[in-house]
């Protein structure tokens, strides 16, 4: 048996979670960060082991997403490219900077400069114009790119590196935003200009849920800009969804938004996997009940329905996160650490608008 990944094949993902010290890995999973002058050796020896069927320990994330019955990023990523393809790097996973509009419960100030904001510390980091030009030159032959953050559409960086590029109608693009700041004319640019466009939004929740967690915005912000973005990029547009206590049951009412304004886009799900103190095994009782009771009705409304393609992803991946929390034991210990976890939250943010 092999464990191919396209990833460790093809790409390489620059990120910068310290001033001035940029991050090179295969995938932001990776536990390791590499050296840029000697990452291409680095990794096609552990595409060997990976081949052989190894479980490479650097890919944990991975292996335990996979025992649990969900899609994985390799698994997500496994037809990116085709698998007789001679190594070399064909895709950007980049984050310019962790500059981020949000401060959503689940993240942190390595990826959210508001988080450090709210922690009364300066952790903006970005990714300086040296490391930049590396990255340019070691991705001539790229023909994929990944935007994360941060949020790429909070300021201009990402629009300017991408502007800078050549060939951009040979290149695909998908980007990882929450959604808030999303600039219409820049999306319109990009969706003409680019060889395609695909629009990854975080959401983690409908109505109150969504404001709970994804904090400071709104419901009817998220669900303005998702309806515009779907009407520019159609069935290019895919929701993402990080299962945890808070929004375990009140994901169906978010199928049932996306069912009625944006039926062509897909969710992907994952359990939350950082803030161990929010996820699904911090759930309750009544929160689990009410997460199997929506998920027998939902399903009972879309089994016979369900279409193929990129739902068929979506709906075995819901039939994984079913088991799992079904087979969850609620425990008290669990509960009272989120409760703490998030009235924590709750003075920071208090304290950060005074």
């Amino acid at each position: 048996m092999s464990y191919y990944c396209s990833a460790m094949k093809h790409q390489l993902m620059i990120d910068v979670k310290q001033k001035n010290n940029a991050r090179y890995a295969p995938c932001c999973h990776f536990k390791k960060s590499l050296d840029i002058n000697t990452f291409s050796v680095e990794t096609k020896k552990y595409d060997n082991l990976l081949e052989q069927g190894v479980r490479i320990p650097e890919c944990v994330h991975c292996w335990e997403v996979e025992d649990k019955g969900l899609r994985s990023v390799r698994l997500a990523g496994k037809n990116l490219f085709q698998k007789g393809l001679e190594p070399a790097i064909r895709r950007l996973d980049i984050r310019i900077h962790n500059k981020c509009n949000l401060a959503c419960t689940m993240c942190y100030s390595g990826a959210s400069n508001l988080w450090g904001k709210l922690e009364g510390k300066d952790t903006f980091y970005k990714i300086n114009d040296d490391e930049l030009s590396i990255i340019k030159e070691k991705s001539r032959n790229v023909t994929q790119i990944s935007f994360q953050g941060g949020e790429p559409f909070y300021g201009n960086e990402y629009d300017e590196f991408l502007m800078s590029l050549d060939n951009l109608e040979n290149i695909d693009v998908d980007i990882f935003t929450n959604v808030i700041s999303v600039k219409r004319h820049v999306l319109e640019r990009w969706n003409s200009k680019l060889k395609s466009l695909k629009i990854n939004a975080s959401v983690d929740g409908y109505g109150d849920v969504y404001e709970s967690i994804r904090w400071p915005t709104t419901w009817s912000k998220f669900e303005k800009n998702a309806k515009m973005i779907y009407n520019i990029v159609g069935r290019d547009m895919s929701y993402f969804w990080a299962m945890q206590a808070e929004n375990a049951s009140n994901l169906f009412k978010f199928l049932e938004w996306r069912d009625k304004f944006t039926p062509n886009s897909a969710v992907e799900l994952s359990l939350l996997m950082g803030s161990v103190e929010l996820g699904v095994e911090t759930i309750d009782e009544d929160e689990k009940n009410n997460f199997i009771s929506s998920y027998n009705n939902y399903i009972s409304l879309k089994d016979k329905s369900y279409p193929t393609g990129i739902f068929q992803s979506e709906y075995e991946q819901l039939r994984a996160m079913y088991k799992i929390i079904k087979n969850i034991q609620v425990k008290d210990e669990l509960i009272s650490k989120r409760k703490d976890k998030l009235k924590y939250i709750v003075e920071l943010r208090n304290n950060y608008k005074k």
